[in-house]
C-alpha cells in the first residue's frame, strides 16, 4: 500500500496492501450523508457502515439500534465486530472519552496548528487510530466487503486515519450553509433507542461556523495528506439533481460497479441496512422520492444573515450564492475537473 507524505515530510512505513478500502464521507452534518451511505450500501462489494466513529459510544456503550433495528451489540454484523475489538488498543470507554476530550469541533484549531507545526500525534491518538483501523478490518471480515462506506464526517478523525496510512478515498460532501443551518434549527428524531431523543440542534450562526471550520480543515489539513487523486468534492445540490449519475460516478471513484446503480425519475429504493449511526432516516425502507427543493432561502432574514456571515470565506469556493434566492450553479466552482477514477457527475 502506498502512502502520502505527512505534513512534516515523513513517510509512514509501507505495509502489505489491505484487502479493503474506506470511502470516507466528510463534512458537516445535515448534508445528505445518511441517504448517500444507504444507497451506496446496496452496491455489490460495498458495506454502508454509517458513522463508524459512533460504534463505541452509541453502539458498544449505549446499545443504540443499528439500521437493521437490533441493538448494535446484538446485530449479526456489529456483534462479531465488537467481539473482535475486545483486545483492541483502546476499550470503548476510552475511545468515547478521547472523542469527547480531543476530537470535537472546539479542539480543531489547536489540532490544526499542531499539525501545521509538524508535531506528530501523541501515543493516545496513535492508539485511537489503531483501534479505529482494527474496526475497519473487522468490518471487512464480518461483511466480506471490499469498500467500507464510513459517513463519520469528522475531518480531524479522517486526517489522523489518512496520516497513519489507512487506505481511504474521500468524498467531501457539502451543502449550502443556509440550507444546512435551516435543517439544524429543526428537531429531528434519532429513533434508535427507547427514549424519544432528537439530534442536537444548532443555531444558524453556530451551524455555519462549524460548516466553515470543518470544510477549511479539509482544505488545509486533510487534502494534502490524502492526495487529489483520492479525494473529490460533492455538492448535495448536484446529487439531488442527478442522483443516478452521481451514484455511478461515486461507484467508479470507489472501485465499485456503476452499472449496479438503480435510480429512476428522482426516486430511490432503500433496503434494510446496518448503518451503525446517523439520523433516523436510516430506518426508512421502500421507494422514496429525493427532495430536490432549495432550502437555502428557508431561514428568516436574521437567521439567514447569521448563517451566511461565518461561511462567507468559502461560499465562492463551492459555487454558492451569497444572497438568499441567488442562482446556485449546478457544477461546483470548488470541484476540480473530472479525472480518471473521480466523480464526473455521470
Amino acid at each position: 500500500m502506498s502512502h502520502h507524505p505527512t505534513p512534516n515530510g515523513s513517510i509512514p512505513p509501507v505495509t502489505d496492501p489491505e484487502p479493503w478500502r474506506v470511502l470516507f464521507i466528510a463534512g458537516w452534518g445535515r448534508s445528505g450523508s445518511t441517504l448517500l451511505t444507504a444507497l451506496l450500501d446496496q452496491l455489490p462489494g460495498a458495506f454502508g457502515a454509517g458513522e463508524v466513529r459512533s460504534l463505541w459510544a452509541r453502539g458498544a456503550l449505549a446499545s443504540r439500534r443499528c439500521g437493521c433495528g437490533r441493538p448494535v451489540p446484538a446485530c449479526p454484523i456489529w456483534g462479531p465486530v465488537l467481539d473482535r475489538l475486545a483486545d483492541a488498543p483502546m476499550a470503548a470507554a476510552e475511545v468515547a472519552a478521547v472523542q469527547r476530550s480531543r476530537l470535537r469541533s472546539r479542539h480543531y484549531p489547536r489540532a490544526v496548528v499542531a499539525a501545521l507545526a509538524r508535531r506528530p500525534p501523541d501515543e493516545q491518538i496513535d492508539r485511537y487510530v489503531a483501534t479505529y483501523r482494527r474496526a475497519y478490518a473487522a468490518i471487512a471480515d464480518s461483511t466480506g466487503a471490499s469498500v467500507i462506506v464510513d459517513s463519520s464526517k469528522h475531518p480531524l478523525d479522517l486526517y489522523y486515519l489518512a496520516r497513519a496510512g489507512v487506505p481511504v478515498r474521500v468524498v467531501q460532501l457539502v451543502r449550502h450553509p443556509r440550507a444546512v443551518a435551516h435543517s439544524w434549527s429543526r428537531p429531528k428524531p434519532l429513533n434508535d433507542g427507547p427514549d424519544q431523543a432528537d439530534l442536537k440542534q444548532f443555531s444558524p450562526g453556530a451551524s455555519s461556523t462549524i460548516w466553515t471550520l470543518w470544510n477549511a480543515t479539509m482544505s488545509v489539513l486533510v487534502n494534502p495528506v490524502v492526495g487529489a487523486e483520492r479525494s473529490t468534492v460533492l455538492r448535495f445540490e448536484d446529487f439531488v439533481v442527478d442522483p443516478g449519475g452521481t451514484l455511478r460516478s461515486l461507484a467508479r471513484f470507489a472501485g465499485l460497479d456503476p452499472t449496479a446503480v438503480r435510480v429512476s425519475d428522482g426516486s430511490v429504493h432503500l433496503a434494510r441496512n446496518h448503518l451503525v449511526a446517523g439520523n433516523g432516516n436510516r430506518f426508512t425502507q421502500g421507494t422514496v422520492s429525493i427532495d430536490a427543493r432549495d432550502h437555502s432561502s428557508a431561514l428568516s432574514p436574521s437567521g439567514s444573515l447569521l448563517a451566511t456571515v461565518p461561511a462567507l470565506p468559502l461560499l465562492h469556493r463551492f459555487g454558492y450564492a451569497v444572497r438568499p434566492g441567488g442562482t446556485v450553479p449546478t457544477t461546483s466552482a470548488g470541484t476540480d475537473p473530472p479525472s480518471p477514477g473521480s466523480p464526473d457527475g455521470g
